[in-house]
């Protein structure tokens, strides 16, 4: 009996090991198994911050119009705060529904000013939060900011 238990020991023990050696081999190889989502889940594809904040100029075709809406509104983060700390947006594209209460949150030892237009900006203090109701146009989709005074946007908010 104890020759057996040492048999079928050794047998696992080399089982072990093979696995061990295919894992590595197929982690070198960049094919290391990876989760499924299970059926029907939806699966993103992570997007650079960059894609999301060239906006369309004047001269962007009717489909490229279509296309960035698309892009924004599948990666805005539904959210009531935003952290503004170093005119670094977290999340860049945001979501909330209008007329929603909407926090900014500061975390820097300086205030910074964020501007939807040269009519709508306000300043969020030192190591502090302001809330704002989410109502920067007449209309329902995509309002860039700025921070700071920048020319291009730093962040969006996706009204719904």
């Amino acid at each position: 009996m104890n020759k057996i238990v040492k048999y079928v020991v050794g047998i696992v023990a080399v089982a072990i090991i093979i696995a061990v050696l295919v894992l590595g081999y197929l982690t070198y190889q960049g094919q290391a198994p990876t989760a499924v989502a299970p059926k029907g889940a939806p699966v993103s594809t992570p997007v650079n911050p960059a894609a999301l904040l060239r906006t369309p100029n004047a001269s962007s075709t009717q489909q490229e119009r279509g296309s960035y809406f698309d892009l924004v509104t599948k990666n805005a983060v539904e959210t009531g705060s935003i952290d503004i700390t170093s005119c670094s947006p977290n999340p860049v594209a945001s979501s909330v529904k209008k007329g929603a209460d909407l926090t900014f949150v500061n975390k820097d030892s300086m205030s910074h000013t964020v501007a939807f237009n040269p009519a709508q900006s306000f300043t969020v203090g030192t190591t502090s939060s302001k809330t704002v109701k989410a109502d920067f146009g007449k209309f329902l989709g995509i309002y860039p900011f700025s921070c700071d005074g920048s020319r291009n946007p730093v962040g969006i908010v996706v009204l719904k």
